[in-house]
């Protein structure tokens, strides 16, 4: 993605996934759409993942940190699913504020 101050947003579902050539992902947008906060953009079979012999960690990079005013993780969760955090659709997870 690329964010109105132009900084690029990456975001990878997993670890080895790109060899399940798409079974169990679902996207909600296409290349060149304009999204809002909190619209859904991908949904993910954490099971399929897992079945596939992969990792379903999930990562988010920003590029051209130099750019970077500021960046603040926000998206804490004191609640847990599992074992892992609980975020829900529309929770900020990241803040970045160019210079």
């Amino acid at each position: 993605m690329i964010t109105e101050d132009g900084l690029r947003v990456f975001i990878h579902v997993g670890l080895g996934t790109v060899e399940m050539n798409g079974k169990g992902f679902a996207r909600f947008v296409e290349m060149g759409d304009v999204v809002k906060a909190g619209q859904p953009l991908i949904s993910f079979d954490r099971e399929a993942i897992k079945a596939a012999g992969h990792e379903d960690i999930v990562t988010v990079i920003v590029s051209e940190l130099d750019r970077l005013k500021s960046i603040d993780h926000v998206g804490e969760s004191g609640t847990l699913i599992g074992g892992n955090p609980l975020v829900k659709l529309g929770d900020p997870l990241l803040v970045a504020k160019t210079k």
